[in-house]
């Protein structure tokens, strides 16, 4: 298991390493965030590092208009697992703007960085909009942080506030089996991420101790604004029912 996590470890930082060195090369002759597609590369290949088979259920929306991904969210693992599937720009807390070269990162990748203070909340609206104007597509967990990936957390509505053209696809994000096992509740909480209680190394070596795990990424149907669906707090709710429905098997 240690010769596991080393392994692992050594992967990772390697990974890491040659994404750093591509984006400061990139960065001296381009002045804008790198591709989504790029990105798409080295989550897939953090995922190997890691230990993680991606399962794909469903399709990507592929009408030529932006899309906001909307999905549950347990842990920093699932930015590597939705992003090893969707071309998108993540949204996520300013704090992690300062996180040491993940932080960097990020900014490279065009991640947009949002303060939750309600004071904050306008100017992150225009941020996220203004990408979406741009044809960008963008993932948003709106539950506001991080569960125990036993339950889906009610949604924060302020973030739906997204041009008319823009759809919607949830994305039902689901640790199904550990080490060739269905998954139990117990292996399910301690996958997950709570920032406040559990220090990043630590959970992060927990992770890599684990053989095998097997993420399954289950995209639903989209969610278009039409006259009668266009207020955030009902595509917020019509989001939140759809990935409900998917926790429990039902497709709707």
């Amino acid at each position: 298991m240690k010769f596991r996590v080393v392994y692992r470890a050594f992967f990772v930082v390697s990974v890491i390493a040659s994404c750093v060195s591509f984006c400061a090369i990139f960065r001296i002759f381009f002045p804008g965030p790198i591709s989504a597609h790029t990105l798409s590369f080295f989550c897939r290949l953090l995922c190997k590092a890691i230990g993680i088979d991606c399962v794909v259920d469903g399709s990507l929306d592929r009408r030529n208009v932006s899309t906001a991904f909307v999905s549950n969210h347990m842990s920093y693992i699932d930015i590597v697992v939705i992003g090893s599937v969707v071309p998108a720009r993540f949204i996520s807390k300013s704090d992690v703007r300062n996180w040491p070269i993940i932080g960097w990162l990020s900014g490279m990748f065009g991640t947009i960085f949002v303060d939750r203070k309600p004071s904050s909340t306008r100017a992150s609206v225009a941020n996220i909009c203004n990408a979406v104007n741009n044809r960008d597509n963008v993932v948003l967990f709106p539950e506001g942080t991080t569960s125990d990936g036993c339950r889906i957390l009610p949604f924060k509505s302020s973030f739906f506030k997204l041009p008319r053209e823009c759809v919607i696809q949830p994305i039902f994000l689901e640790y199904k089996e550990f080490n060739g096992f269905p998954a139990k509740r117990a292996d399910k909480k301690n996958y997950s991420w709570i920032g406040a209680e559990t220090a990043m190394l630590p959970h992060l070596i927990r992770i890599m101790e684990t053989r095998r795990v097997k993420a399954c990424v289950r995209i639903l149907p989209v969610i278009s604004q039409t006259e009668s669906c266009c207020d955030r707090k009902a595509l917020a709710d019509l989001s939140h029912k759809s990935l409900l429905s998917a926790s429990r098997g039902v497709h709707i």
